[in-house]
């Protein structure tokens, strides 16, 4: 019998063999290659400490990632699905990236948890995170496990869904997070909508260009859409919105049937003496949705004859249910960002001479977003119209691991340890009494609410923060605070301090702060409060030119300048 390959073989198929067995050593040559790059990012792992790692590489996570290479950190991402599109550009931008189960031991193990300076935790799912969160402190828990590093490692876990990282805030659930360990886990720093509030109200300020004490307008705050966004607003405002006329501020609310919705019910139920602190308000947002500009027109126009300083804020959400990852949660967002912009752009229009300003929430800068421009946001759609909230600013390392704005909070709490412990007392005394790196999230943010209220308070004598290499060279620094300035300043943090507390949960009773029982015998007004008290408030004050120079570098300039 003849063979099959009697003639010639046809060169097409010829050459076709010899493709393929090229392509069959060229894969395997990728997946030894692959084997080996793989074990030599693990064995240089060995090698490293206090690198931070970032659990998951979905969009937070990659922004993260990237963020962090940029400055000179050095990364390494534990991701699942090591060879798709993000663990790529990751790569491209000097990420490590080694393919593993964030939640599982063994894996954290491999990118040497213990010898890590921070774990962030942006995996697919919320459960996940909180896996990692436990698994960490697992970790570090074990007798067999060193750690030599004088911080305590910290876990930042990403939790899409309000009420469950409430209730992760309040409890200690997680292992080996006791006072004095070599861990702990940190809900609330990853909080988008927290970092955004803080923001918008930092480049759009409520007060504007200032409220000095002779100052006839109320600041009126009118927040279109109460989901998560906008209670995180209210709560914002809330906090800062205590200005030198000593007028209450005024929150406007617009929701769908308000007396029904358990979105503002629960919100009054949690801050019980938000009616107490601003004039808040709640009305019913026009049925149709196309008449809600002219609805907002009609109000600013009231608004402006009875001498009020507004802000429209728009961050309608549509969405009911909870989300239980970071991919629901953005995906949902991103479906009513034309809503907010258009209705924003229609207000514009129809109250083409209005003095007040526009903030309307987006999810990316790359969107919608991308009509401000984040050198110049004006130059399209005018000064008083602000896009917030985009994840590329709050997701970016200075916002959510809160470099930035908390610049200004560490140095004044780092003057005051120094005050504190050249009086005789020691670190550890009382809660209050530690680093930065140490402090409760409680003790965290109750020094950013002070930070966030400085630019209110300088607003109100014609001051501006600067960075002292920003300011023009002619123009004259505020040094020093002194007589009815001090004096003025001084009743208004107290005036913050207060309702700061009142909105945590404490109450009034003689004596000292006391964080346990939340109460205290500060909680009155300024002219019952006992001379030594007072002085606390007047130094406080009268250390902001110090502290700015010399410790956060920045400088107190008039605004005009």
């Amino acid at each position: 019998m003849k063979g099959d390959f009697e003639h010639p073989l046809n060169l097409s198929l010829e050459l076709a063999r010899w493709l393929a067995l090229a392509s069959l050593v060229t894969t395997v040559f990728s997946a030894f290659y692959e084997v080996i790059r793989h074990e030599s990012r693990l064995f240089r792992l060995l090698r490293k400490h206090e690198h931070i790692i970032i659990c998951g590489l979905g969009r937070v996570g990659l922004q993260l990632a990237r963020d962090l290479a940029a400055r000179g950190e050095h990364v390494v991402a534990l991701e699942p699905g090591a060879h798709d599109q993000n663990a790529l550009t990751a790569r491209e931008a000097g990420v490590t990236v080694i393919s593993g189960d964030a939640s599982d031991p063994d894996d954290l193990r491999r990118v040497r948890v213990a010898k890590a300076k921070q774990v962030i935790a942006v995996c697919h799912d919320e459960q996940t995170n909180i896996a990692v969160a436990a698994a960490v402190g697992q970790i570090l828990a074990d007798p067999k496990t060193t750690r030599k590093l004088d911080q305590p490692l910290e876990c930042w876990i990403f939790i899409p869904d309000e009420k469950l990282r409430r209730v992760l805030q309040q409890d200690r659930v997680f292992p080996n997070t006791n006072p004095g360990s070599n861990y702990k886990v940190n809900v609330s720093g990853m909080n988008l909508f927290d970092l955004a509030a803080r923001q918008v109200f930092t480049e759009s300020p409520l007060d504007h260009n200032g409220i000095g004490p002779d100052d006839p307008h109320v600041v009126h705050l009118v927040i279109v859409g109460f989901g998560e966004m906008g209670r995180h607003l209210a709560l914002q405002a809330a906090r800062i919105g205590h200005f030198a006329n000593f007028k209450k501020l005024k929150i406007t609310v617009l929701e769908n049937k308000p007396a029904a919705n358990p979105r503002v019910q629960s919100f009054l139920d949690e801050y019980k003496m938000l009616p107490q602190i601003c004039d808040f308000n709640v009305i019913d947002l026009a049925s149709d949705m196309d008449a809600v500009p002219a609805q907002l027109a009609a109000l600013d126009k009231t608004a402006a004859s009875t001498r009020e300083r507004v802000t429209f804020a728009f961050c309608w959400d549509s969405q009911d249910e909870s989300t239980a990852s970071e991919s629901e949660l953005l995906r949902q967002l991103e479906r009513d960002d034309p809503v907010n912009l258009a209705w924003a752009l229609e207000l514009r229009q129809l109250d083409e001479h209005s003095k007040a300003a526009i903030v309307v929430f987006q999810t990316r800068a790359r969107g919608f977003g991308a009509l401000f421009p984040a050198k110049n946001p004006g130059a399209v759609l005018g000064d008083r119209m602000r896009a917030f909230g985009m994840i590329e600013q709050t997701c970016s390392v200075d916002s959510m691991l809160h470099g930035r704005e908390d610049q200004i909070a560490r140095a004044f709490h780092s003057d005051w340890l120094e005050i504190q412990l050249k009086k005789g007392r020691k670190i550890g005394d009382k809660p209050s009494l530690q680093p930065w790196e140490k402090l409760t999230l409680r003790l965290l943010d109750s020094n950013r609410h002070a930070a966030d209220h400085i630019p209110i308070k300088l607003r109100a004598l014609g001051y501006r923060i600067a960075p002292l290499d920003q300011a023009p060279a002619a123009a004259t620094q505020l040094s020093e605070i002194k007589g009815p300035d001090l004096e003025l300043l001084a009743k208004m943090e107290h005036q913050r301090w207060w309702v700061d507390h009142l909105l945590n949960g404490y109450t009034y009773a003689p004596g000292d702060l006391d964080d346990v029982k939340k109460t205290s015998g500060c909680l009155v007004e300024w002219d019952k409060l006992d001379l030594g008290t007072q002085d606390y408030d007047r130094n406080q004050v009268k250390s902001i030119p110090r502290i700015l120079t010399e410790k956060a570098k920045r400088g107190i300039y008039r605004q005009s300048a």
